[in-house]
């Protein structure tokens, strides 16, 4: 296979030489030979650059094919395609392997941390993972999460200063009083396709300054905000965010935060949808709505710029679909329960 890849990279170099040539022959804009073949050997010089690249992307695909790694040892918890671990983060730090692949074979409890130079996939297999002390997972390099459950019961669930992206089928619930499930630190980026986040007793995910958080599908639930973000958040598609907790906006984007929100289902019960301070932009297919008429769907605060170009913003009870307070509002299209004055 490798010699295969090599002889056809080096045969398409010949050809372009010969072109080169036959180019040359035939024209009257090469002036002097030496700049022609100057020319040539850059084509070969770059052409080797290609197969070595090539090669090495063999070598990394060869280092993921699966071998039969026989029965697992009682003491095993996770395996990879190579071996079984007694723990996740022994998996985690397998070495001589920048991309990891890891399956949960058990319920298991162990907080673990993912190095800046890493990246795993985790196949949770409906299995649980529940954090021990502190937070379940710290990831600073990437992650993806799919098809089972992680909680935590005394912090934090996950922990991020890397690239996250939470898939099909993971639950991620966190149970702390006053940690948010997800914290997507400075520089952090998560982007959440399907499955869901839960908080039963705080935020459930919390976007600092200059995070960078996308929605795209799933269910994000808590009783006290939703969301809280002071960073840079889309949200698009098939994502659903609801929050019931009496006297908390189901998302709250502060004075620093910057939200585009094209689609998808925001939703409170008991409060605003959304009570914007920073810039909030609300777009084509977004439907934003609550169910109280005490409390209008969208509040803007002094420090809001709301642009409303498309969407649906309805309040269910006849109350106000926007309410200001002294903050900019453009509105240039979109369906509003109740018009604005």
């Amino acid at each position: 296979m490798k010699s295969q890849k090599g002889i056809t990279l080096i045969s398409l170099t010949v050809t372009i030489v010969v072109l080169l040539i036959l180019a040359a022959i035939g024209g009257t804009l090469i002036a002097n030979a030496n700049d022609f073949f100057k020319s040539a050997q850059n084509v070969i010089e770059g052409s080797e650059q290609v197969v070595n690249s090539e090669q090495q992307k063999i070598d990394r695909l060869e280092d993921e094919v699966f071998i039969d790694i026989g029965e697992a040892p009682s003491s095993a918890v996770v395996k990879t395609l190579k071996s079984y671990y007694a723990t996740l983060q022994d998996a985690i730090n397998e070495e001589n392997l920048e991309k990891t692949t890891i399956f949960l074979l058990k319920d298991i409890t162990e907080s673990v941390t993912i190095p800046a130079n890493k990246t795993i996939v985790l196949y949770l297999d409906n299995h649980t993972l529940t954090g021990a002390e502190t937070a379940t997972i710290t990831n600073r390099g990437e992650l993806t999460i799919t098809g089972g459950t992680i909680k935590s019961q005394n912090s934090n669930v996950i922990n991020n200063y890397g690239i996250i992206q939470i898939g099909q089928a993971a639950v991620v619930t966190g149970e702390a009083i006053n940690d948010a499930t997800i914290y997507n630190q400075a520089k952090g980026k998560i982007t959440i396709t399907g499955g869901a986040i839960h908080s039963k007793q705080a935020v459930a995910i919390e976007n600092v300054q200059e995070g960078k958080l996308t929605i795209a599908g799933g269910t994000i639930n808590a009783n006290i905000n939703a969301i809280v973000n002071l960073g840079i958040m889309e949200v698009s598609e098939n994502a659903n965010i609801s929050c019931a907790g009496v006297g908390y906006a189901t998302i709250s984007n502060e004075q620093t935060g910057d939200i585009l929100i094209t689609g998808g289902f925001i939703i409170s019960e008991k409060n605003h949808a959304i009570k914007n301070k920073g810039i909030l932009e609300i777009n084509e297919k977004a439907n934003i709505k609550n169910d109280i008429a005490e409390y209008a769907t969208i509040r803007n605060e002094k420090t809001g710029n709301l642009r409303i170009v498309d969407g649906t913003i309805t309040n269910t009870k006849n109350g106000d679909a926007i309410s200001n307070n002294e903050g900019k509002v453009t509105i240039l299209g979109g369906n509003l329960s109740k018009d604005f004055t």
